[in-house]
């Protein structure tokens, strides 16, 4: 019976010693919820920035947004409660868009340059949450 304690204290030293307690693990990013904008994105002019908020009911602050032909705009995303993303959707397909976010106060972002003659709307993708009223025209002018 002794043996038999002795063997399983053994087994047990072996896995935890052989990596079920790796503390090598690397922190994770704090900057996951802002990715990185690559290709075109990164080197697209801004010509202005729009932060909008969602949360943390199924709205948005605003339910429209104004911009010209032709203009880059940087959307800024500002979560407020709940599980929200903000889509941009042109001719009834989506183009861009940020992540889905749960964390209060987190940001994503995404840019965008508006051609003439587009129609363009925003809305969260998650769920039935634009059918829910979650969504916004984009207005050229």
């Amino acid at each position: 019976m002794d043996n038999k304690l002795i063997l399983l204290g053994l087994i047990g030293a072996v896995l935890i010693t052989s990596g079920c307690m790796d503390s090598t693990e690397e922190a994770p990013d704090d900057n996951m919820d802002m990715p990185e904008e690559t290709g075109a994105e990164a080197q697209a002019s801004v010509d202005r920035t729009i932060t909008i908020s969602g949360g943390p009911g199924v709205t948005y602050n605003t339910s429209e947004v104004d911009v010209e032909a032709g203009e880059t705009v940087r959307f800024v995303y500002t979560h407020e409660g709940g599980r929200h993303d903000l889509v941009l959707e042109e001719n009834g397909q989506r183009v861009t868009g940020t992540e889905v976010l749960t964390t209060d106060g987190a940001t994503d972002s995404f840019t965008y340059t508006f051609e003439e003659g587009g129609s363009y709307q925003f809305y969260c993708s998650v769920g039935t949450h634009r059918a829910q009223g979650m969504e916004g025209d984009i207005v050229l002018s």
